[in-house]
């Protein structure tokens, strides 16, 4: 027994002659470039397709726990952008889609409003050099403005559709960070897991939506560490 605490504590001792635990906050401004993966979706005589986000600025705030190379970095990232659904009528000839006849497309919006919380593990290959992995809880707020298609009052196809966006979502998230200072440069990936929507039921049907978003965001960030506790 005493053979194992004295083999506990020498071990204990020897990371603790290498290793250094400290404490850092900051703050990031990013770029951020959201996309869509997954291709068309067709919700009964209509065509739905949604426009790529594209370049928005990004807001984020972290907190890091760093042991010798290891660091735990959660963070807050808080991004505003548009969704631009585009309702295309591909089934004209359809006599059930005759309040349709003649109509080609049109397009709506919403404004996304879109807290990231990324949990990141990370690990420094060099001095000034870290790579990290972790999960991202994504929380949508949608404000749409306000059109749809409707026949004769049976059915909202634009409502369905913005019914069905999820309120939140888990993704994986990866990256690359330079360090100098206090000052950080980096580079992320990330992408949902899930669909952006839930599947929508409409005339009796169920349709699967299979869009999901992927980001890449580059960011530069200030903050402020300290070190708890040293050892020689």
């Amino acid at each position: 027994m005493k053979t194992k605490i004295f083999f506990l504590l020498g071990t204990l001792l020897c990371v603790s002659c290498y290793g250094q635990v400290s404490f850092s906050i900051g703050a990031k401004l990013a770029l951020a470039h959201f996309n869509e993966v997954g291709g068309l979706n067709q919700v009964g005589g209509f065509l739905i397709e949604t426009a790529n986000y594209g370049n928005k600025p990004m807001g984020q705030i972290y907190g890091r726990i760093r042991y010798g190379k290891f660091y735990l970095q959660p963070e807050v990232r808080y991004s505003l952008s548009r969704f631009y659904p585009r309702y295309e009528n591909i089934d004209r000839e359809n006599p059930n889609w005759d309040y349709y006849n003649g109509i080609g497309y049109q397009s709506l919006a919403a404004d996304i409003h879109r807290l990231d919380v990324p949990i990141k593990v990370g690990y420094f290959i060099l001095p000034n050099i870290s790579l990290n992995v972790g999960v991202i809880n994504t929380f949508y707020s949608y404000k749409d403005k306000p059109f749809s298609f409707m026949d004769k009052g049976r059915f909202f196809i634009g409502d369905d559709v913005f019914n069905s966006l999820r309120g939140y979502n888990l993704g994986g998230i990866a990256g690359l960070s330079f360090h100098a200072n206090n000052f950080t440069l980096g580079f992320d990936y990330d992408i949902a897991f899930r669909s952006l929507h839930n599947p929508v039921q409409f005339s009796g049907s169920r349709y699967d939506f299979n869009r999901k978003t992927q980001l890449y965001t580059f960011s530069v960030g200030y903050g402020i560490t300290k070190t708890y506790r040293k050892y020689k």
